[in-house]
């Protein structure tokens, strides 16, 4: 190698270099942890008590739900629901011929209709009005009126799960 002078090429130096780095940083982390003892039981819970809320999930929403036909009811409705607080006040405000539908939803995240609505209903809190969005046949806003979510135990969490709390604890 050096006689073909691959030691002064900067790519092969700097790759030569990061992996020299790498190995060292390695054996130094290995060296630290070797007098660290394995975690108790107890630590670990404690570690996932901290963390457990971060693993909810949502299981079923009941949701009350309005369409309006076109983009200005909709921009009307939207005004409304800053003011209202609920879905069907607003809705009444905008137009008393509307209807206010309430929905459950179980498992909003296989469902292909509110597939992608899921995330936000992880974030909402019960009470919470969200939209109005683009729907098939209008504009849909929804509020959320109960949700169902589900928090797994520490046992029901994939090995590789678990062992990354072990190594945390």
């Amino acid at each position: 190698a050096r006689r073909r002078h691959y030691h002064e090429d900067p790519t092969v130096a700097s790759r030569i270099q990061n992996r020299r780095e790498q190995v060292l940083l390695d054996g130094v982390r290995q060296w630290a942890l070797q007098g660290v003892p394995t975690p108790s039981a107890e630590q670990v819970d404690a570690i996932w008590q901290q963390m457990r809320e971060r693993f909810t999930q949502v299981v079923a929403v009941r949701l009350a739900v309005v369409t309006v036909p076109d983009s200005a009811s909709a921009l009307k409705l939207q005004e409304a629901m800053h003011s209202d607080a609920s879905l069907a006040q607003a809705a009444q405000a905008v137009d008393p011929a509307l209807s206010v539908q309430q929905i459950t939803v179980t498992n909003p995240a296989a469902d292909p209709e509110w597939g992608s609505q899921a995330g936000m209903f992880q974030q909402m809190a019960v009470g919470a009005m969200a939209g109005p969005e683009p729907a098939a046949n209008g504009w849909r806003a929804v509020q959320l009126l109960d949700k169902q979510v589900l928090t797994p135990t520490f046992q029901q969490l994939p090995a590789e799960m678990q062992q990354n709390f072990v190594t945390a604890a």
